[in-house]
């Protein structure tokens, strides 16, 4: 590994990538019930957009209502994709910065979307949220992960193309 490489790992690393590795095949598990080409049927992913278009708060209600439910069909693909990336992302620690940002994203907007459903723990998103902008503040993927052998790499490529290098290591 070269020297730029070089990571000290911070304390509890292993309780880092220990939860990465579980939060993703959480979500791993989360896509498995609205699978496509159906997204999970009667009980699947059209039946939790319904139920947040009853009971999200008023201003994402009515975006679900107006956009996504008239557009399930394009929704529906980039929903289950998403998530699909998360777990790959968090579970074998690839671009987990990037995948971190997503997990933080996917648990607002669950947390707009659910959080009012009755019988729902809205904490639990809150806390997929905060687990996702943990991942990706702190590199998680570069502990027990595919980043930390992309790093070295990553770099000599930036050596020759700067940019790319850039942008790449910004999402390990």
């Amino acid at each position: 590994m070269s020297p730029k490489a070089q990571l000290v790992r911070p304390a509890g690393w292993w309780a880092l990538a220990a939860s990465r590795v579980i939060v993703g095949y959480m979500w791993y598990q989360q896509t498995l019930w609205k699978l496509p080409p159906d997204w999970g049927g009667a009980g699947g992913l059209r039946h939790w957009v319904e139920e947040s278009g009853k009971y999200a708060v008023p201003w994402y209600r009515a975006f679900v209502n107006g956009v996504v439910l008239p557009n399930f069909s394009l929704f529906a693909p980039q929903v289950w994709l998403g998530e699909t990336f998360i777990a790959i992302s968090l579970v074998f620690g690839v671009f987990t910065r990037l995948g971190g940002a997503l997990c933080f994203l996917m648990g607002v907007n669950l947390y707009l979307a659910n959080s009012k459903i009755p019988h729902e723990w809205y904490w639990s998103y809150v806390f997929i949220a905060l687990l996702g902008a943990i991942y990706g503040a702190t590199r998680a993927g570069r502990y027990v992960g595919v980043d930390q052998l992309l790093v070295p790499r990553i770099e000599r490529l930036g050596e020759t193309h700067p940019r790319l290098g850039k942008i790449l290591l910004a999402l390990t």
